[in-house]
This record gives C-alpha cells, structure tokens and sequence, in this order.
C-alpha cells in the first residue's frame, strides 16, 4: 500500500495537485513529523527533534540551541539555505570544523558546522543506504559520506579583514584506523590532524604546527573511544613523550588493556548496554576493543623491556 507520495517545494511545502499521503502516515518532508494543526494547512509545518520548521518561509520558529557556536547564521536559517544538497541535522566524516587562523597560523576560532553524529532513520537510510537498526549493529555511531573522521577547513586573513579559504583535511577516524574519535594515533586538536608517528615526522598542515595540542572536549562515540580517550589523557598527565616507545606511559596502556578486556567480557554478556550509546555493543566496537588491547598489550611489553630506568612499572603480561 503506498502511504506517501509527494514532490516538494525547495523548503518542504507541497506542490497543489502532487501529493498523498495516507492518515494513518505522519511523516513529510526530510522524513520529519508533520504538524497540520499549526497553520491549519496540511505539509507546512514539521516538528523537527529540537523546533518547528515553517516550510512556506523556509525558516525554524525558534532559535537554534547551538546559535552561540554559528555567529555566521541566521538562528532561524533552515539547513544553511542549502535545499538543493543539503539535509538538516539535528543530531550532534563526525565532525566537520572550521578552523580559522591568526595572521602567524595560531588558533583564532573553531567551529563545528557539521554534525553527522545520532543521525535518526531516515538520515541513515539516505546516507549510509540501511535502516538505522541494522547499521548501529555493525558501527557505534553515524558518519558523513566521507567516512568516520573529522574534517577540517582552513580560513586564513586575507589582509583586508576577511578570511579565505587556506586549505582542506580530512583525518580519518583514529588516525590510520576507523573507529570513534580518540582510538587510535591521531585525535581532535586545535588546528587539525597531529603528526604521526615517531618524532620527527613532520605535520603537513597549516602554519604554527608546533603549537598545535589535542583537545577532549569532543564527546566519546562509545566506551572504546571512551576508553582511548582516558588513555591520551593519562598520557598527557604522565608527561610521556609519544605512545610506542616512553615507558611512562605503561601505567596508562596497562589500565588501558585492562578496560578493553572489560568491555569485550560485558559485551558477551546477553542483554549488556554499551554505557555511552545506550544501545546493545556495535560489532565495530568489539573488534576494536579486541584489536587495541592485543596492540597495547604488545607496545606496553616493548615499552618495557626497552627501558633503561632501574624504576620500571609493574611488569605486562607478554
């Protein structure tokens, strides 16, 4: 039975004479609830997660609760004004900054544009082709069409009191694996993707690379990426150099390890939620967790038989 059949205008309202939809089917345009109690018009008024669109203006009713992050916006634009290619998020490729720099290529702003994190079912569907039952059985979160990472594009000073557009990097989830935010070599920082690596390498990225830190304050996808995120932070309070060769930070790989057993233990456990996403453990997730904590448990070893202070920590398993 065909319960929905409708061509659109650019910002949701229906064309006269080109639309059904069956009673008993709630949902319109970008497959949001409808409203036709609103304005008393069937197909003008959508009840996005966070506010009503007003499809016959192409505007939100209400401010968007993320307006202090996105001073460039109107708080009331619909999908950034992009009806033809764009689709509106209201979930919080994950991420996509805009880094925008000083004249010397230190930090001036970063801003978090695009979102493609706790995408809802009809966003999976038309992004990653599966209903979203079936895709969080295999990945803890959703991601852009670029893959799971962090993209990052650059503005530099034009000289005139504006920016252009200096550049463009995507980093893939984790550095060279493809899983959460913080598993892996690489991380959220200030101005991008970190040097990889041992020291040495060199960042090919935008000026002032030397001052560039990791930063936590992006939100783990699930208890892996929670886990390697407390992992990089005990690294920085261990003051260990790099992650494959300081044997200060063996501590941290070996609770490290230890959390990833846990997990992979719990997740056998019929009925076990993972405590970030709130929804039984991804098959992603597991065979990270597996993977991380054969990697370290190796690294934590290598660490320490190559030390030469006569205080080393507690021995690892081999």
């Amino acid at each position: 039975m065909v319960r929905l059949s409708q061509e659109y205008k650019p910002f949701g309202s229906l064309l006269p004479g080109r639309n059904y939809s069956s009673d008993s089917y709630r949902y319109g345009f970008q497959g949001q609830e409808k409203d036709n109690e609103m304005h008393g018009a069937n197909g003008t008024s959508h009840a996005f997660e966070y506010r009503m669109h007003d499809a016959r203006v192409g505007r939100f009713l209400s401010i968007d609760p993320l307006a202090s992050k996105f001073a460039y916006n109107s708080p009331y634009a619909f999908s950034e004004n992009r009806v033809i290619d764009g689709v509106e998020l209201e979930g919080k490729e994950y991420v996509h900054y805009y880094v925008f720099l000083k004249a010397d290529g230190t930090l001036l702003a970063k801003v978090a544009v695009k979102d493609f994190r706790g995408m809802n079912d009809d966003q999976t569907r038309s992004v990653h082709g599966m209903p979203s039952k079936e895709f969080y059985k295999k990945y803890s979160e959703s991601f852009g069409p670029a893959g799971p990472g962090i993209e990052y594009t650059y503005f530099a000073p034009d000289g005139k009191g504006g920016f252009n557009r200096s550049g463009h990097v995507f980093d893939p989830s984790g550095g060279a694996t493809s899983h959460g935010i913080y598993y892996g070599a690489g991380g959220p920082s200030e101005l991008g993707p970190q040097p990889q690596g041992p020291p040495g390498t060199q960042w090919a990225g935008v000026p002032g690379s030397e001052r560039n830190r990791f930063t936590y304050e992006e939100p783990a996808i699930d208890e892996v990426d929670a886990l390697a995120r407390t992992h990089d932070m005990n690294y920085d309070k261990a003051g260990a150099k790099d992650w494959h060769s300081d044997p200060r930070g063996i501590p941290a790989d070996l609770e490290f390890i230890e959390g990833l057993e846990r997990y992979v233990a719990n997740a056998s456990q019929e009925g076990y939620v993972d405590q970030v996403t709130g929804r039984p453990p991804s098959q992603e997730a597991v065979s990270s967790a597996k993977s991380a904590a054969t990697f370290f448990r190796g690294m934590a070893w290598k660490k320490f038989i190559s030390s030469p202070t006569p205080d080393k920590p507690a021995e690892p398993k081999p």
